[in-house]
């Protein structure tokens, strides 16, 4: 397609750059060995390595609480035109309101993908790419990494149905590279450390590269564990213990700081600050025919998966022949998707009301016969208001509502 620029009459827009190949062997031979290998200089490098891994963990932490204040402090403030609009009967006027400040969001997010295409998309496919060994030219630049902030912050407060955490690894990956690169640079502008001035090389760029994936992973999911696993059974196919002891620090140090930015407490507690908690005193009985049931259920979601997997690709393919190549065909595409959805998360939930959870739990009473009165209630409450503790329609939740939930197409909304 060639690298052609999108303004100003957004035709063809310019690729992500050429694509080049990264050499993760480093060269094995007795010169270069006694030039760069003494018990000196891989303390140094390793003590460096060590402590980007920790600056890498914090600096993605603050920088995921930062975007997540953004798109609160916009999602509120976007949430309150809607509401008042709302309770004073102007539906119509809430959807153009909605509307209007949806598209502006969402079009500013799609100029800085035209302005800096590489910061298109969640970014893990491209991460992954890089880690195996192939990068964009611009995949690892800082207009990258500016543009990818600030569309996250567009995309996710417009109140489209995205979220933060895929474009949350690729910021991770960006951040490892940048932090990396500036070291390198500020080594040589001073001519300090000769040492680290050599970590400049594909393979050092890419173990930074996954640490900062990883660290993605831990802050966005508060899942520390699970980055380290995403990073090595996911992403990248070259790793050693080193690698993963680092980039176990980077995960633990983000989902630490993490924590205590969100929620300012001295005392480890993780009931403040995991997303799903689990009341390990429930227990509600079951019997060996409902297996066959939960194995039914299993297939189903299965088979829907599939079905959701072949759509996904499909459009995907579609959307790369007709819609990506063409500026133009990107921003109408962007308008259209925007409209619909104010369309739904407007008119959708006005018309299903609150439900009541004590009756959800009375309706389980009446029809399940090993339902009793005692310990299966209580778990199903707890479980009831356990889902109530954020209302993501566009309407927000009444001031009481330890007993109302939203209906199943209520949940559906802008605001997560």
């Amino acid at each position: 397609m060639g690298n052609v620029e999108s303004w100003p009459v957004l035709g063809k827009i310019r690729n992500a750059g050429p694509i080049e190949s990264k050499e993760y062997h480093l060269p094995n031979n007795p010169k270069f060995n006694a030039r760069t290998v003494t018990q000196r200089k891989a303390r140094k490098k390793a003590f460096v390595r060590w402590m980007m891994c920790f600056l890498i963990g914090s600096l993605i932490s603050l920088i995921y609480r930062g975007v997540s204040y953004v798109n609160e402090v916009v999602g509120d403030a976007h949430y309150e035109v809607i509401e008042d609009l709302i309770e004073d009967g102007n539906l119509a006027g809430a959807f153009f309101a909605n509307t209007a400040i949806m598209l502006t969001l969402v079009l500013t997010a799609v100029s800085l993908v035209l302005w800096e295409p590489a910061s298109g998309g969640s970014g893990i496919p491209e991460v992954i790419g890089f880690l195996n060994g192939v990068s964009a030219e611009r995949l690892m630049d800082l207009t990258t990494f500016i543009a990818k902030m600030l569309g996250v912050m567009c995309a996710v407060s417009s109140g489209l149905f995205v979220g933060p955490e895929g474009p949350t690894i690729h910021i991770g990956a960006l951040l490892g590279a940048f932090l990396l690169r500036s070291l390198v640079v500020v080594c040589k502008r001073f001519n300090i450390f000769r040492s680290l001035q050599r970590l400049k090389n594909d393979k050092d760029e890419r173990d930074f590269v996954a640490n900062g994936a990883a660290g993605g992973i831990a802050a966005a999911f508060h899942a520390p564990i699970g980055g380290v696993i995403f990073s090595l059974e996911e992403a990248i196919s070259f790793f050693n213990a080193k690698l993963i002891a680092r980039s176990y620090l980077t995960c633990a140090v983000a989902y630490y700081v993490l924590f205590f930015l969100e929620t300012h407490s001295h005392e480890f507690d993780t009931n403040l600050f995991t997303e799903f908690q689990l009341d390990l005193s429930c227990r509600i009985s079951y019997y060996a025919e409902d297996l066959f049931w939960f194995a039914i259920l299993g297939a189903l979601g299965g088979f829907l998966g599939g079905v959701f997997n072949y759509l996904v690709c499909t459009i995907t393919k579609l959307r790369i022949k007709y819609i990506n190549p063409l500026g133009w065909r990107r921003i109408l595409e962007a308008v259209v998707i925007t409209i619909l959805t104010s369309m739904f998360v407007v008119f959708v939930p006005y018309n299903y009301p609150c439900t009541s959870a004590s009756s959800l739990v009375k309706h389980v009473a009446d029809n399940f016969p090993t339902f009793n009165q005692t310990g299966d209630e209580i778990c199903v409450n707890r479980i009831v208001y356990g889902t109530v503790t954020k209302f993501p329609g566009i309407f927000g939740p009444p001031e009481n509502y330890t007993n109302e939930i939203r209906a199943p197409l209520g949940k559906v909304g802008i605001f997560a």
